[in-house]
């Protein structure tokens, strides 16, 4: 009797345990307020999913307020918050996402349209007071801070930390476009930090960033908190615009432990007498610049082979914003065929094929015959043309194995890759 209770004690334990760690969805109608809905929640979870749908209209935004999950809102038991898209990319207008003053494990947004203000009917191209993070009153701790798969703009600055105290042990831009940061003679940009914050890691991958006034990071003040930079498979293009003197990278002259990373990258236009990094350990390879990348010095270009063309010379269309045809571009932008030499940087040569789609993403497994990815959802494949070969909906799994030998791009959701079948 007494092995019964205990074997029922045990298995009471367990599933206490496993709905407590648990991940709970929840699917947003059109108009459903992000706030009220997590402030509503009453499950016991630790991890929390909001799904926005397409032709999503936030209350929050219309009613010129923030996204407010602070800890009066967020559920105790709740550790990791993602607010994500349907798989259609929608459009979310944020003034500003308010983040609880308690440990988080992870804040993540991911597969959205993100603006600060709405481009179909604002006459400004940016928010002049908003930051999509303004972490300027609470001192926050959060251990990873995600941007994933996001278009981002229109925003005065993007990760603003302002608070003594506060703590963002991993921050990580991943298969985004970031453009419209910032205006004429801001000091704003992609992060901002003041002294007494803490920032460890920067990880910006598989994205490319335009259209940014002011510096770019500018981490000088918390330089001895930074652990590490790493940049690699981006494309920057009208970066520190309406500015001199600005570094793209700043963690003062005198920091010389900090290692920097910069691999695979492309660096376009730039205002004049702009420079590239200063401070850090930089370990830099398989980088190109334009001529009119004008990081003066030649130890802050970080190339191997500097390109001899200008930015206009290498992308095609280089300010359009085109959401539509992600198969050929880089972002925004497609590089101009014959742009490199063949085998030297044309990306057909082969030096830079993988900076051809920044919007690579680790979501996708291929094994030789077989696509696989984390979660269901549309899986297309097409040739090198454009034309759609292979389509699973609502799938894990994807055999190719029918394929004859060639590169193929694949599309899961917002997700694209490029494959070779041999």
């Amino acid at each position: 009797m007494k092995k019964l209770v205990t074997i029922l004690v045990v298995i009471l334990t367990l599933a206490s345990f496993q709905k407590l760690v648990a991940q709970d969805v929840i699917n947003l109608g059109v108009n459903d307020s992000i706030a009220s809905t997590v402030k509503s929640y009453t499950g016991t979870s630790t991890e929390l999913i909001i799904v926005i749908p397409n032709g999503y209209t936030n209350p929050e935004f219309t009613a010129a307020k923030s996204i407010v999950l602070d800890t009066l809102t967020l559920h105790k038991f709740v550790q990791k918050v993602t607010i994500k898209g349907d798989g259609s990319n929608p459009k979310l207008l944020v003034k500003q996402f308010v983040l609880p003053q308690r440990a988080l494990n992870s804040f993540t947004a991911q597969g959205l349209t993100i603006s600060g203000v709405d481009e179909a009917t604002s006459t400004s191209p940016y928010s002049l007071t908003g930051y999509m993070f303004n972490c300027s009153s609470a001192a926050i701790n959060v251990t990873n801070l995600n941007i994933i798969g996001c278009s981002v703009a229109d925003y005065r600055g993007v990760v603003r930390l302002q608070t003594s105290g506060l703590t963002v042990t991993n921050l990580k831009f991943d298969n985004c476009v970031v453009r419209n940061i910032g205006y004429a003679a801001s000091s704003y940009n992609i992060v901002n930090a003041a002294a007494g914050t803490i920032l460890n890691n920067i990880t910006l991958t598989n994205s490319t960033f335009y259209s940014i006034n002011g510096s770019f990071l500018n981490i000088s003040a918390i330089y001895s908190t930074v652990t590490a930079v790493t940049i690699d498979k981006c494309t920057f293009d009208d970066i520190m615009i309406n500015t001199t003197a600005k570094y793209l990278l700043d963690l003062t002259a005198s920091n010389t432990t900090t290692p920097v990373s910069i691999t695979n990258s492309i660096f376009a236009r730039a205002g004049a007498s702009n420079k590239g990094v200063r401070g850090g350990v930089i370990t830099s390879t398989n980088n190109y610049a334009t001529t009119d990348w004008v990081a003066s010095v030649t130890a802050n270009m970080f190339t191997t082979t500097p390109y001899t063309g200008t930015y206009a010379a290498l992308f095609k269309s280089p300010t359009t914003y085109d959401t539509t045809n992600q198969l050929t571009t880089i972002g925004n932008y497609a590089i101009a065929d014959g742009a490199f030499p063949a085998g030297v940087g044309d990306p057909k040569g082969g030096t830079l094929t993988a900076l051809t789609a920044p919007r690579v993403s680790s979501d996708i497994r291929f094994n030789g015959s077989e696509i696989s990815v984390p979660e269901a959802r549309t899986i297309n494949v097409f040739n090198v043309t454009g034309l759609l070969l292979k389509s699973a909906t609502n799938a894990n799994r994807l055999s190719v194995s029918d394929l004859p030998s060639g590169i193929y791009i694949v599309k899961a959701g917002n997700a694209i890759q490029k494959i070779a079948i041999r």
